[in-house]
């Protein structure tokens, strides 16, 4: 019995030390081992500082939880300092104030000597020591005298001797934004000016960056036209790497390199190009994992270089298989943009159409279209609009290529650039969201608008791209409403092309069907109520495929979340959908309240 207890005793006491020793086992900074979001290491010198590194990451340790590193968490420490994916005040604060740390409770002078330990690899100096502990005596936070002692002259020459980043540590802000801003800071000063940054420009770049003083699309342009940056001559050939390097954090992708250089070589200027860089969503991106407000930026030196190669033409200038729009001169809009021409939503007469519709031949001879839609300054109108353009190739099909989001009156200009290669005719559509108003009620412009040939572009793969479902034939002779544009579902979701359950007739069901013209591989839909509608009761809609039942939708309330659908459209010939409601067949199908929204087909 005797021989139990004290195994059970070994047992118990083995156990409690393996849970102390997890508790003060600190992690890391964590940066992903591989991928889009792990730091690229930044080099400062060639020599070998991994002793001192060593020696920094032991200290941490040994001051701050009295013991030897395990070997995890002192490999990981030594690897992200040697690669500067972290910099030397981050690392000390990691330590510091961690929970093991503050749970020792130690006093005022215990801490300020585990700082002087810590920081300089030192004991303190009698007079040093006193000066801070009576700050902390006065009210002067911990994390105050942390700063002190982290932007010291004396810890940034000792960082900078041993190829850290010492970094610069600001009270108040949240510790990984911190530590990422001092990382961008110093790639800007490794990559651009291959050099450790000084302490007071760290300081200065880092304290604007965080209080949004500066964008980084402004700090980027300091670094790379300044006279330093300038002096050292690059070629082309290094002058994009080194955009690649410094704003990307990687290297450069050989596709996206050859076109930078081409268009340098064709009279674009290295400004331009950097503009093309900090335009970005890759550099955005950036910008927002380390906390940074992108900013935005306009080349002021314009060279001779030409986007498009060659064909470019405004629609006006091709021949127009319908009614050609309404086109004026210079508009602006409420933001003071300004547009050398622009197409509106309108014809020459009075019209209670939902939907203008103007198609364009193109005989197969541009690969893209581009443009910027916008709504003209002074407009009153309360109506939501947007606008759609469709591709159509030699054997008729018709792909839905841009839908762009819905605008008011008080809307941002929205640009474009879409891929048209390979399509015989090209139609840009307008839509309003109500049938009871003209559409020509809200005035939006499609300005500055071409069709053009680069030197490359990507083919289209017609299988990725949506056929439209109104677009085929409505073989039913049952009576909807079907394209509106603008609406939305109860949880906000807006819609392009919607089907909607009503109709002139009196039935308690309605079913639309389609004549599918080829081979579809799959047909996809959203079922959802509609935004505002009135009306109670259930609501449920039917997809068949050859007459045959192929999918139910749940029973629905003005109140239900929308429902995504797809069904395989395989050796289908014929697609019908239908609507029912339950509380009066006699009006519930007929009084609109769901939508089939966004009904698309797509090519096997």
């Amino acid at each position: 019995m005797m021989k139990q207890k004290n195994s059970y005793r070994i047992f118990s006491i083995t156990l409690a030390v393996l849970i102390v020793f997890s508790l003060i086992n600190i992690p890391a900074f964590k940066v992903k081992a591989s991928g889009e979001d792990e730091e690229a290491p930044i080099s400062f010198s060639t020599t070998d500082n991994s002793k001192k590194i060593e020696e920094f990451v032991t200290r941490c340790y040994k001051v701050a939880f009295n013991r030897k590193p395990e070997k995890k968490g002192f490999n990981d420490w030594k690897k992200k300092l040697t690669n500067n994916q972290v910099c030397g005040t981050y690392v000390a604060y990691a330590f510091i104030f961690s929970t093991e740390y503050t749970q020792k409770n130690k006093t005022d002078a215990a801490f300020v000597e585990d700082l002087y330990q810590m920081f300089f690899g030192r004991a303190s100096d009698a007079s040093g020591k006193a000066n801070w502990t009576r700050k902390l005596k006065n009210g002067m936070s911990r994390e105050e005298v942390f700063a002190g002692f982290a932007n010291s002259s004396e810890f940034y020459s000792l960082c900078e001797k041993s190829g850290i980043i010492a970094g610069y540590w600001a009270k108040g802000y949240e510790p990984s934004r911190l530590n990422n801003i001092n990382l961008f800071v110093a790639r800007l000063y490794n990559v651009c000016l291959d050099r450790m940054p000084e302490q007071s420009g760290q300081k200065d770049w880092v304290s604007k960056l965080l209080k949004n003083k500066i964008t980084g699309c402004q700090i980027a342009h300091d670094f790379i036209f300044s006279k330093e940056y300038k002096d050292k001559k690059l070629t082309k050939a290094k002058y994009v790497k080194n955009l690649y390097n410094a704003l990307m954090n990687r290297d450069f992708d050989e596709p996206g390199y050859k076109d930078w250089i081409n268009k340098l070589q064709s009279g674009m200027t290295r400004d331009e190009v950097f503009e093309g860089f900090v335009l970005s969503p890759e550099f955005d991106k950036i910008c927002k994992k380390y906390g940074i407000t992108t900013g935005t930026y306009k080349a002021t030196q314009i060279g001779t270089y030409k986007p498009f190669v060659s064909d470019y033409k405004r629609p006006d200038q091709l021949t127009s298989l319908t009614t050609e729009p309404l086109s004026t001169n210079k508009l602006s809009d409420k933001f003071g943009n300004k547009f050398e021409f622009a197409y509106l939503n309108q014809n020459k007469s009075s019209s209670s159409s939902d939907r203008f519709s103007y198609q364009y031949s193109v005989n197969e001879k541009f690969q893209n279209f581009k443009g910027t839609i916008y709504i003209p300054e002074g407009e009153t109108t309360t109506l939501r609009t947007n606008l759609k353009i469709y591709g159509e190739d030699k054997d008729g099909n018709l792909f839905l290529v841009y839908n762009s989001p819905q605008m008011n009156r008080d809307s941002a200009p929205v640009k474009f650039d879409v891929n048209i290669t390979g399509f015989d005719k090209v139609t840009i559509e307008w839509g309003a969201n109500s049938a009871s108003r003209a559409i020509s009620d809200l005035k939006c412009c499609l300005g500055d608008c071409y069709f053009y040939t680069v030197e490359k572009s990507e083919k289209t793969d017609r299988k990725t791209l949506p056929v439209p479902l109104n677009k085929l034939k409505n073989t039913s002779g049952y009576s909807y409403s079907v394209g509106y544009v603008g609406f939305s579902d109860v949880k906000g979701n807006d819609y392009g092309i919607g089907i909607f359950n009503n109709g002139r007739d009196q039935s308690g069901r309605i079913h639309i069907k389609y004549t599918l013209d080829q081979k579809y591989s799959k047909f996809t839909c959203v079922v959802c109520p509609i935004k505002n509608s009135q009306y109670t009761g259930f609501y449920q809609a039917y997809v068949y495929k050859d007459g045959v039942l192929a999918y139910t939708s749940p029973e629905m309330t003005i109140t239900s979340e929308p429902v995504n659908v797809v069904v395989d459209t395989t050796d289908c010939k014929e697609i019908e959908l239908s609507f029912s409601a339950y509380y009066n067949p006699s009006y519930a199908a007929r009084d609109k309240g769901l939508a089939i929204a966004n009904p698309y087909l797509y090519i096997k």
